[in-house]
């Protein structure tokens, strides 16, 4: 990853922080909905349990693939 790229990816995790942060009540709503939804899978469903925490990740933060190493 190039200098500007880290620079950008950078910029869009500390831009889409703050945003989320401004918006905190939207924020913990949406964390208590995808942990909820974690609650729901059964105790031995990790891979399940990980690819709600990939989406929410994915809400929060988008799909800028640019951006995967």
């Amino acid at each position: 990853m190039t200098k500007e790229d880290r620079e950008a990816f950078y910029d869009h995790l500390k831009n889409t922080t703050n945003d989320l942060l401004d918006n905190a009540e939207t924020t913990v709503e949406k964390v208590e909905h995808y942990m909820n939804e974690i609650k729901l899978k059964g105790e031995n469903e990790w891979i399940e349990k990980l690819y709600v925490l990939k989406k929410m990740f994915i809400d929060f933060y988008g799909t800028e693939k640019k951006y995967l190493l």
